[in-house]
């Protein structure tokens, strides 16, 4: 995994839940990618995400992991006690939403929710500053 992590300021309380619950879960988060730059596509992805999506990985409020676990790595179809409680830990977050919506197996997903109000604003405020602010290296 080598890609850099890279979140968004506001998302860093969030990532500070998550692996105080892979600490509780007895896992280690592997993070197999986070920010990511509009039309920036991954190994595979046949159409990469664009703004319109509003996907958070274009603000830096996703991470992909996977789960390394006493049983072994652990992706988004695995099933075990470890990966089980971190998913209840993870649901018990508000804001968090976990899932993997795009894909059928492959690397869990987990973002937080900025529009829970309904409003794009302060999604569309972060592109703005992250898209055109943030390099990556």
């Amino acid at each position: 995994m080598d890609y850099p992590v890279i979140i968004e300021e506001d998302f860093l309380p969030y990532v500070d839940d998550i692996n105080t619950i892979a600490s509780e879960c007895n896992v280690t988060v592997l993070v197999t990618h986070s920010y990511r730059k509009a039309n920036f596509g991954l190994n595979g992805q046949l159409r990469p995400p664009g703004r319109d999506e509003r996907t958070p990985h274009l603000i830096g409020h996703a991470i992909d992991m996977v789960l390394d676990t006493p049983s072994g790595i652990c992706d988004s179809q695995c099933t075990n006690p470890e990966k089980s409680c971190f998913f209840e830990g993870i649901q018990n977050i508000t804001g968090l939403e976990y899932g993997n919506g795009v894909f059928n197996d492959g690397p869990i997903h987990i973002a937080n929710n900025l529009w829970e109000n309904g409003s794009t604003q302060k999604w569309d405020d972060l592109y703005e500053k992250n898209q055109y602010n943030c390099i990556i290296p």
